[in-house]
């Protein structure tokens, strides 16, 4: 889903990215950069060097009025919500990706509707930890293959 708003879309967007400097974002942007779309990346803290960008905001997902600020600054016509765990696997670490996913999102998503943005794309994942221990769990069973193969 992700790569198709970098590969199909043939007008230039205005794209705003939460979780730029991310595992999904630093590898997406670039890619939108070379296809001629305007990328504003959210970065929580300092802004920091984030390849493809045109343009670093700083907000943090928590801070309704911050991000709405932030939307309001870069207008984008799509917004692309990448926020994830920074790798941490400790039991604190955990509850904040999961109120990162749980608010943040929702936060993301009602200053974007404030704001007149029309696209969302949410990047989600499943993982399940059992109480006390903070070790995430993985399926043995495969994953089916894509319906569709992206350029």
């Amino acid at each position: 889903m992700l790569l198709s708003i970098a590969c199909e879309v043939p007008v230039p967007l205005r794209v705003f990215v939460a979780g730029a400097t991310g595992v999904v974002g630093r590898h997406l942007l670039p890619m939108l950069a070379e296809r001629g779309h305007h990328v504003t990346a959210l970065v929580n803290g300092e802004p920091r060097f984030s390849s493809g960008a045109d343009t670093l905001l700083s907000a943090d997902l928590f801070d309704f009025p911050g991000l709405r600020h932030a939307l309001r600054v870069a207008a984008p016509d799509t917004v692309l919500q990448l926020s994830g765990p920074d790798g941490a696997d400790t039991e604190e670490a955990l509850w904040h990706t999961a109120r990162l996913r749980e608010q943040g999102t929702r936060n993301l998503l009602a200053a974007a509707a404030e704001v007149g943005v029309r696209r969302v794309v949410v990047r989600s994942s499943a993982t399940a930890y059992a109480r006390g221990d903070t070790r995430s769990r993985t399926s043995r069973r495969t994953c089916s293959p894509p319906l569709r193969q992206l350029g």
